[in-house]
């Protein structure tokens, strides 16, 4: 189903303010926020992403192409303590999940659904609902500090080779350059 720009704009600013809002991309040790993605890339992936560049928090994508062990390595990393997954991921997270907290996205099976909100393990929320309760309070994204073009935008874990995946820094800047230089390769940047 298509959306148009200003419907995804709105979106973005709904989640963003959800997620601050429910306090699920508390600051790490180190001074940075980061949201984990493991789900195949899909419109909520993108809504998310756009909404944690709202906030400056880090997207950390996860992919099973890494290895069941890499979710839990990537969280022992980052210290994210929320991650947006969908039904497909949701079972292995039922199994083993590093996080605090788990957004799922997309259609879920209702017995699935109860079994994650009935889980010890993590707090489970759709959403949906969480782009629903920002909606009603993207009045606060104002107050929440924008974003420096030197900071951490994603962090993409590579194939560790090697050993452990290892994770690839992208700053806003960087991801402004690529996307000046896919629209405009005149510039030659």
């Amino acid at each position: 189903q298509w959306q148009s720009y200003t419907e995804v704009a709105s979106r973005v600013e709904a989640l963003a303010a959800g997620l601050w809002k429910l306090d699920l991309v508390p600051m790490a040790p180190d001074g940075r926020r980061f949201l984990g993605f493991f789900m195949k890339n899909n419109r909520d992936w993108v809504v998310g992403a756009l909404s944690c560049f709202r906030l400056g928090v880090t997207v950390v994508p996860m992919y099973d192409t890494l290895g069941p062990e890499t979710v839990e390595y990537i969280q022992g990393q980052t210290l994210a303590t929320t991650v947006i997954c969908t039904a497909v991921e949701l079972p292995k997270l039922l199994k083993a999940c590093p996080f605090s907290h788990v957004v799922v996205t997309g259609p879920v099976p209702p017995a699935l659904l109860a079994q994650a909100k009935a889980s010890k393990a993590f707090r489970s929320l759709l959403f949906a609902d969480v782009e629903k309760l920002g909606a009603a309070n993207v009045s606060l994204l104002p107050s929440v500090p924008q974003p420096e073009p030197a900071d951490l935008a994603m962090l993409c874990y590579t194939s560790g080779t090697t050993g452990n995946p290892k994770g690839a820094m992208l700053s806003h800047r960087n991801i402004l350059a690529a996307i000046a230089n896919a629209a405009y390769p005149e510039w030659g940047l």
